[in-house]
């Protein structure tokens, strides 16, 4: 089918049920690329709209291609979403994308019944797709023909991302600092680093391209002047792995978009910083940061690449409270090497840590992740539980409770915002 001539439009579908309403940056950026190709673009989020509106949407209006993004622990749903596509347009293509369409794209092609996966930087492959390429870069079909990752050298070449086809306004982070409206962005892609609980590495083949950052202080300013937007979360899987390059943006920033507020909430090695990169941030308006630890302990360091100075760890912590910049510091459980003793000795060492929050995940493999010891010395409902009391522990005390709900808008408000927070995490 000739998709420009006998059918421009494109269904773009965030499948959802997700913990937390972030906006769909990477759908936004391909509905941007699709747009200047000449495509006519909708979207729909499933964390917002019902199933019964996608199925009415798709009553209503035909559709060229229908993309759906895919996360690992999101496949079966996906699935259910491309047999409503399939069931009501049957000359709709399919197209997965997403980190499991590119870590996965024939597991994705089979459970989700896809026509095509996406590889990578999805922008060309989706257009080409749609102007009648029959072999996109990054695009694996059912024919089993394979694909290398596809990934975009010159970020500077893309557009920015079009933020009408998901409206803004629907995702701003009304309760949280102050409630501004905020939204995600990124200045890089890519990852260098092969930690071996992260995929990021496998989802770029080791790439990391940076954009320039007067082009993104413009986009900043655009947000400003567009949507209102006062804060953005940079949502970059390596945003400070260059530490020259990521002081000069924050100063960029700082001169040309003065009054922005900046969340960084992908955990950062602590390395990595030190106390004139912490001042620039401060100075651009970076108000929070995490720092990815994972764990505390040597042997689990080692086994995932993960590696970091504790003291180094504190001095930058106790700087960036200086500063004005709340830290929180990302843990893994369910490493290799963690035992029922092991974690409470880590867990008594993490409340001594200079950081104003902590949270801790669950390890689960997912494909892409190095990491060869997969096990988990612990039960799944062992590790959970640890969990659940590390938090009541930790946020126990009455200063780090009262920190926790001031940042989610203090009062009663504040608390019970917390309170549906938790409730999600401990059921994940």
């Amino acid at each position: 089918m000739d998709s420009t001539r006998d059918n421009p439009s494109v269904l773009l579908i965030e499948p959802g049920k997700s913990r937390d309403l972030t906006y769909p940056l990477g759908l936004a950026y391909l509905a941007g690329h699709l747009r200047r190709a000449g495509a006519t673009v909708h979207g729909i989020d499933l964390r917002i709209e019902s199933d019964a509106a996608l199925e009415r949407l798709l009553k209503t209006q035909p559709f060229a291609i229908a993309g759906i993004r895919v996360m690992s622990t999101e496949v079966r749903r996906a699935a259910s979403i491309a047999a409503l596509v399939r069931r009501l347009q049957p000359r709709a293509l399919i197209v997965a994308g997403g980190p499991h369409a590119t870590l996965a794209p024939h597991e994705v092609l089979a459970r989700v019944g896809a026509d095509a996966a996406v590889r990578g930087d999805g922008e060309l492959p989706i257009a080409k797709l749609w102007s009648g390429d029959a072999a996109p870069p990054g695009v694996v079909r059912r024919d089993g023909r394979s694909a290398e990752v596809y990934v975009h050298d010159d970020l500077g070449a893309l557009d920015f991302p079009d933020r009408t086809t998901f409206p803004m306004h629907r995702y701003y982070r009304q309760g949280s600092y102050g409630g501004i409206a905020r939204t995600a962005m990124i200045a890089t892609r890519g990852c260098v680093k092969r930690c071996g609980y992260c995929s990021a590495h496998a989802l770029c083949r080791g790439d990391f391209r940076k954009r320039e950052p007067d082009a993104v202080v413009e986009e900043i300013r655009r947000l400003r002047a567009e949507h209102g937007v006062r804060g953005v979360v940079f949502e970059d899987d390596a945003l400070v792995i260059d530490p020259s390059w990521a002081k000069g943006l924050f100063e960029r920033i700082a001169l040309r978009a003065p009054g922005t507020t900046i969340d960084l909430p992908n955990g950062v090695n602590p390395d990595l910083l030190d106390e004139d990169l912490l001042d620039a941030m401060a100075g651009a308006g970076v108000r929070s940061l995490a720092f990815g630890l994972e764990s505390l302990c040597g042997d689990n360091q080692r086994a995932i690449d993960r590696t970091f100075d504790l003291d180094h760890l504190e001095r930058v912590a106790r700087h960036a409270r200086r500063r004005g910049i709340s830290t929180t510091g990302y843990f893994l459980i369910g490493l290799p090497h963690d035992t029922p003793l092991g974690l409470l000795s880590q867990a008594a060492a993490i409340r001594r840590l200079p950081l104003d929050l902590a949270h801790v995940s669950v390890y689960r493999r997912l494909p892409g992740q190095p990491l060869q010891q997969a096990h988990r010395p612990m039960a799944w409902t062992a590790l959970r539980a640890f969990r659940a009391g590390f938090y009541l522990q930790y946020y126990g005390e009455p200063a780090r409770l009262g920190a926790l709900v001031d940042r989610a808008g203090g009062g009663l408000p504040g608390m019970a915002t917390i309170a549906r927070r938790a409730a999600q995490w401990l059921r994940w």
